[in-house]
């Protein structure tokens, strides 16, 4: 199944050009899962956080250690130009196209904050 990102709602269109801007004024040569999640949970008043809420977890925590997630990443400097889908983000979005059985589709968006191991 090849990755589509005409297929990607405008959500997920913005999300991933956060992360890899994210990627990029890091230093980082890859778009990584983490660097996605951590874009959607910089919203506050986005979906990722509000769903954290309402399950009872600290959405600012969340974000926060996301954040010391991404400046772990081994950064280059000058910064890559560009940063590129590392295979581990190609995967969270091949895994999110699938539509699961017995369930109406599933937007992609939502995936990456419900994917519990990303590395």
């Amino acid at each position: 199944m090849a990755l589509n990102p005409a297929t990607w709602t405008d959500k997920l269109s913005k999300a991933f050009l956060a992360a890899k801007d994210l990627a990029a004024e890091s230093g980082n040569s890859q778009v990584e899962p983490l660097h996605l999640a951590s874009t959607l949970f910089a919203d506050e008043s986005g979906l990722c956080r509000r769903v954290a809420q309402k399950l009872g977890a600290d959405s600012a925590a969340i974000y926060r250690s996301l954040k010391q997630a991404v400046s772990q990443f081994p950064s280059q400097d000058p910064a890559p130009l560009e940063a590129v889908m590392s295979q581990a983000l190609l995967k969270v979005f091949k895994a999110a196209q699938k539509k699961p059985e017995g369930r109406k589709r599933v937007t992609p968006c939502c995936r990456p904050c419900a994917v519990s191991h990303v590395r």
